[in-house]
C-alpha cells in the first residue's frame, strides 16, 4: 500500500538491525509494550516498525473511522448530483439490445 510522504523523528536508540531484532525479539516486544518505538533497519535503512497489539488495534480503528468518513463524504456529494438526466436501466439495456 502506498502511503503519503511523511517525516518523523527517529532517535538512534529506537533503531535496531534486523539481526539484533531476530536475536532479541522478546526484549523488543517488551519495549513496544512499554510504549517505546522500535524501528528495524536493513542495509542502514528503516524497513519496519514494531507495534504493540494495542497500538496496532488503535491504528486499525482510526483507519476504519477514516474510511467511514470518506464514504460519508462521497454519499453527501452524491446527494447534490443532478438526477434529471438519469436513464432507467431497463430502457438503457433495451436501447443497446441487451
Amino acid at each position: 500500500m502506498a502511503m503519503a510522504e511523511h517525516t518523523c523523528s527517529i532517535k538512534p536508540r529506537q533503531m535496531i538491525a534486523t539481526s539484533e531484532a531476530a536475536k532479541n525479539l522478546s526484549k523488543q516486544i517488551e519495549r513496544v509494550n512499554k510504549g517505546e518505538e522500535v524501528f528495524i533497519l536493513k542495509n542502514n535503512a528503516v524497513k519496519a516498525v514494531l507495534l504493540s497489539l494495542d497500538e496496532y488495534e488503535r491504528l486499525c480503528y482510526l483507519a476504519d473511522i477514516a474510511e467511514r468518513l470518506e464514504i460519508a463524504k462521497i454519499a453527501e456529494e452524491r446527494k447534490s448530483v443532478d438526477r434529471s438526466k438519469d436513464v432507467d436501466l431497463e430502457d438503457f439495456l433495451a436501447e443497446h439490445g441487451l
